[in-house]
């Protein structure tokens, strides 16, 4: 994701595919306070580092030319609103979008999470490759005040 059109402030994000051409991140991805909104983004399918982008490939990438974002996060930082929708220009090809399901109000399992965390690098690219990381985890929903699932490391 761009942030200026001189091209300096980039990042690394992770998203989900809820849809062929529509992917979901976090608000803060796309709206940030005092950078304001992304200027431009660039979606992959399969990215291992920028070495993954040349000569034969099978990385596949679309450009995002739609954002939405709710007014809470942008007006109000309100964690509860920050995520955003990003309508992509084509749709990947051979991709299994997430299945919605209902959060349960209870949890007490093994859960995995995948993305690519901005605080590891590789080849000095941060955000480059993605990792994953499994656990047991438990949650009671009642038990969190704003309702919202949180992670610790």
């Amino acid at each position: 994701m761009k942030r200026d059109k001189d091209k300096r402030s980039s990042a690394c994000r992770t998203g989900w595919l809820i849809r062929e051409d529509i992917l979901v991140t976090a608000g803060h991805c796309v709206f940030n306070q005092g950078l304001g909104l992304v200027r431009s983004i660039k979606a992959y399918i399969g990215y291992k580092g920028k070495d993954s982008l040349e000569g034969e490939t099978s990385v596949e990438s679309r450009h995002g030319y739609r954002v939405a974002t709710p007014a809470g996060w942008v007006e109000r930082r309100s964690r509860s609103k920050d995520f955003a929708f990003v309508r992509l220009a084509g749709r990947f090809d051979n991709v299994k979008s997430i299945k919605y399901e209902d959060t349960p109000d209870t949890l007490q399992e093994e859960l995995c999470i995948v993305g690519y965390p901005g605080d590891k690098e590789q080849n000095g690219e941060k955000g480059a490759r993605m990792w994953v990381g499994s656990g047991i985890a438990g949650y009671e929903m009642s038990m969190e005040s704003d309702a919202l699932l949180k992670y610790a490391t």
